[in-house]
């Protein structure tokens, strides 16, 4: 049986009372510490449900360079004999141009779906709480 008397500084007193040691003789320390301190106290939360949605997302996507082949067709022209037949000339024949596209920044927008959750919501800011721990 542990007894121990408390002076008014705090300290525990039990060595300075042998009598009152007891437990065949040996003799236990006990400290009572006072501790002060401050502790954050927030003020409630709240949980506010956001439904799933679907959100637009742009992204910024580099294009490179590529060549596009264009088909020019072929140009005639309609010529009258003396006798006042009409025939056709080829002026120029048909040919294959390649045109060359440049790198350049798209914009790709892309549907997504978000999911419903729960988030938290603070009701206000923190305030600070002297809390004494005895």
């Amino acid at each position: 049986m542990l007894k121990s008397t408390l002076i008014a500084a705090g300290v525990l007193a039990a060595a300075a009372l042998p009598a009152l040691a007891g437990d065949h003789g040996r003799v236990r320390t006990v400290r009572t510490v006072v501790v002060r301190r401050t502790r954050v106290v927030h003020r409630r939360f709240h949980y506010r449900y956001v439904p799933g949605h679907y959100e637009i997302r742009e992204e910024r996507v580099w294009i490179p360079e590529t060549w596009r082949e264009e088909t020019v067709p072929a140009v005639y022209r309609e010529v009258r004999d003396y006798y006042g037949r009409v025939y056709r000339i080829l002026v120029k024949p048909a040919e294959i141009r390649r045109i060359r596209i440049p790198g350049r920044y798209e914009i790709r927008r892309t549907r997504v779906w978000i999911p419903p959750t729960w988030i938290r919501v603070r009701r206000g800011p923190p305030r600070r709480v002297l809390v004494t721990c005895r």
